[in-house]
C-alpha cells in the first residue's frame, strides 16, 4: 500500500519510525512529503526514504495519505490536490472530520491522534472507523483503540497532552529532590525509578496509595496534603484547558 507522509516534524518522524520499526510498512512503501529540504534530508539519510517537496505528487503517487502537517497547512494546500479513490487519515488536531470531507472530497476520511511514543511502537493513539489496513499500522504502533470524534477529541486532551503533563509533574518531582539535598542528576534518577515502580506495582493505583499510606504513617500525611490541595483538580483542569485550547 503507497503511502504518502505529509510533513515530517516530530510526529512525521515517530510516525515513520514507529511503521519502519513494527515493518508495518517498508521504505519503498512511503513518499515523505515536506516543505523544508532539511526534513526532507533526515527522512533520506536517517529513514532511507524517497522525499518530494511537491505535495501534489506525494498525493498523486499514494494510495493512502497521512497528514501530519498543521491544519492551517492542510487547508492552503488541499485545493490543489486530487484526494479521490484515496484514504486521508488525517493526525490534525482542530479539523473535524466534515471540514476533512470539503477538503478532501472523495476521499475516505480517518482522523486519529496518535503520541509521539510510536516511534519505538510504544504510544498510544485513537483512530475513528477505518479500514482494515489502516486499523493494522496504527495497532502496530502501540495501544491503539477506535472511538468516535468526541472521542478522539477528548483523547487529544487526555492522552495527546499528556506525556507534557506527566514529564512536568516529573520535573516538579525532581526539583524537590534537589531541595532536599540531593544533586540534580541522583535526583532525577531517584524521580524516574519511584514514578516507574508505583507504576509496575500494581494497575489499581489506588491500591497502591492505600498499601503505601498506612494509616497514621509518613506517606499518609503527604498523600492527605495532596488531596486537600486538590491535585485531581488541577490536573483536570489543565485537560480541560488543553481541551478548549484545541477546540
Amino acid at each position: 500500500m503507497k503511502t504518502a507522509i505529509l510533513g515530517f516534524g516530530h510526529l512525521g518522524k515517530a510516525f515513520a519510525g514507529g511503521v519502519l520499526h513494527s515493518s508495518a510498512l517498508s521504505a519503498e512503501d512511503i513518499l515523505v512529503c515536506s516543505g523544508t529540504e532539511n526534513s526532507l534530508s533526515v527522512a533520506r539519510e536517517k529513514f532511507g526514504l524517497r522525499t518530494t517537496l511537491s505535495a501534489k505528487e506525494a498525493v498523486d503517487w499514494a494510495d493512502t495519505v497521512f497528514s501530519i502537517v498543521k491544519a492551517p497547512v492542510f487547508e492552503e494546500l488541499a485545493p490543489g490536490l486530487d484526494f479521490s479513490g484515496k484514504t486521508l487519515v488525517s493526525f490534525m488536531a482542530g479539523m473535524n472530520m466534515a471540514r476533512l470531507a470539503e477538503l478532501a472530497p472523495g476521499a475516505v476520511i480517518v482522523r486519529g491522534m496518535p503520541t509521539i511514543a510510536m516511534a519505538d511502537c510504544s504510544g498510544t493513539l485513537c483512530y475513528t472507523k477505518a479500514p482494515e489496513y489502516v486499523v493494522r499500522i496504527l495497532n502496530s504502533l502501540g495501544y491503539a483503540m477506535e472511538l468516535d470524534e468526541q472521542g478522539l477529541e477528548n483523547f487529544m486532551a487526555f492522552a495527546g497532552c499528556g506525556p507534557g503533563f506527566a514529564a512536568y509533574v516529573l520535573e516538579c518531582y525532581a526539583k524537590v529532590g534537589e531541595s532536599i539535598g540531593f544533586d540534580k542528576e541522583m535526583s532525577r534518577k531517584i524521580t524516574a525509578l519511584t514514578f516507574k515502580n508505583a507504576i509496575d506495582a500494581n494497575e489499581d493505583f489506588a491500591q497502591t496509595v492505600r498499601e503505601v499510606a498506612t494509616k497514621g504513617g509518613a506517606t499518609e500525611q503527604g498523600v492527605n496534603h495532596m488531596r486537600d490541595s486538590d491535585t485531581y483538580g488541577i490536573l483536570r483542569e489543565a485537560v480541560q484547558k488543553a481541551y478548549d485550547r484545541m477546540n
